[in-house]
């Protein structure tokens, strides 16, 4: 696992230089909807997910969440990494309306990295593309301890 994620990195698409074939990026590059890529690490069940918001397209990433809850009893974090939320209104009240939908299963944290023992605490990281770019390039010792991982391509 570790060698694939060393090699998605860069400046470059995600998915134009990464370890999927290319059959996987053009059913990506070519979709009207949004898709997703996961990294199983041993994934069993859905109860601890962790979602990192590190870019101002992660309000997606909330609509997901959102639909997790619908369909599951998950506790969620999200983690604000870059202050984008606190800088949001709009993203803001997407989360307070996700607190009045599924209340005690929503916490929302401010840190501006991933501690390994914290992700211990999780089955499943939920993360956009470009801010699955931001962590790759961080180059986090973290990294290999990731949890089984949704990578989204968001489309409206």
């Amino acid at each position: 696992p570790e060698k694939l994620i060393n090699q998605v990195t860069g400046k470059e698409n995600l998915f134009e230089n990464s370890p999927f074939d290319e059959r996987t990026r053009n059913i990506i590059s070519q979709s009207d909807i949004s898709v997703g890529v996961l990294i199983d690490k041993g994934f069993l069940h859905i109860n601890q997910v962790f979602i990192p918001i590190n870019s101002h397209d992660d309000g997606a990433m909330i609509q997901f969440a959102r639909k997790l809850l619908k369909n599951s009893e998950s506790q969620i974090t999200l983690m604000d990494m870059a202050g984008i939320v606190r800088a949001n209104s709009q993203m803001k009240e997407q989360i307070r309306a996700l607190e009045q939908f599924a209340p005690n299963h929503i916490s929302l944290m401010n840190a501006k990295e991933i501690d390994a023992d914290f992700l211990k605490n999780f089955d499943l990281m939920l993360v956009g593309i470009e801010s699955w770019k931001k962590i790759i390039e961080s180059k986090s010792n973290s990294l290999s301890d990731l949890p089984s991982t949704l990578v989204l391509n968001h489309k409206a």
